[in-house]
């Protein structure tokens, strides 16, 4: 079958019982492409079962439609939404919204979605609760600061995660940190090879921050080595 044609310069999906201001649905599609819903399902999720014409069918009705899938309806049946939570402490400074990007497009990449929240904004607890936690296949959380309610809250969930920039590791919990102290050190160490010690000024972050912490000491180690 070919694509279905316009009639009487109706817009895609006039003619075919659907309301264009409506979002197209599972059914919409399987009546255009006269097929069962079961089939059009197969053609999302396993298209090498379904015969060629008939899948070419399903996807020309889809795209006459604009028929996207429900991620969280498609993931009820397959068990696993292919969704990742990102927990962050806020969206602000440069770090957060690079780290951010970064982590989006390596899920794209291999075809998942993020969504965000913030526990500052939120509180440590129900920055966890906010998250659509049954829909996710797992998380990733940034803990620049000590948070011992919002990780127990985290293990609790018992889902794969990742930890960013945390202090204290958690069994069974991957976790990625910055090497500040070489970071600092080559810093140091590249400054005064044209400033004398004595004239070196560190200024670093919160001092409840285990990174800037770090880096604080390091710049001092080199200085005091010198």
């Amino acid at each position: 079958m070919g694509k279905s044609q316009l009639i009487n310069g109706a817009t895609p999906g006039e003619g075919h019982g659907h309301d264009q201001h409506k979002p197209s649905l599972i059914t919409d599609v399987a009546r255009l492409a006269n097929v069962s819903t079961a089939t059009v399902s197969r053609v999302l999720n396993t298209p090498e079962v379904v015969a060629p014409a008939t899948a070419e069918r399903v996807r020309e009705a889809m795209s006459e439609l604009r028929y996207r899938p429900n991620i969280f309806a498609k993931g009820l049946v397959s068990r696993t939404s292919r969704v990742l939570g990102i927990i962050m402490p806020d969206f602000m400074g440069e770090f957060y919204t690079q780290l951010l990007q970064s982590a989006d497009t390596v899920a794209r990449e291999h075809g998942y979605h993020v969504v965000v929240t913030s526990d500052t904004r939120l509180g440590s607890a129900d920055a966890v609760q906010s998250l659509p936690l049954n829909f996710l296949d797992g998380i990733i959380a940034l803990l620049t600061f000590p948070d011992r309610k919002l990780t127990k809250s985290l293990v609790d969930l018992n889902m794969p995660m990742v930890l960013i920039d945390t202090e204290e590791g958690v069994p069974g919990i991957d976790r990625v940190r910055i090497e500040n102290e070489p970071g600092a050190r080559q810093a140091a160490m590249h400054l005064l090879d044209s400033v004398a010690p004595a004239d070196c000024f560190h200024v670093g972050g919160p001092a409840s921050n285990f990174d800037a912490k770090d880096r604080a000491k390091a710049f001092g180690d080199v200085l005091r080595e010198r």
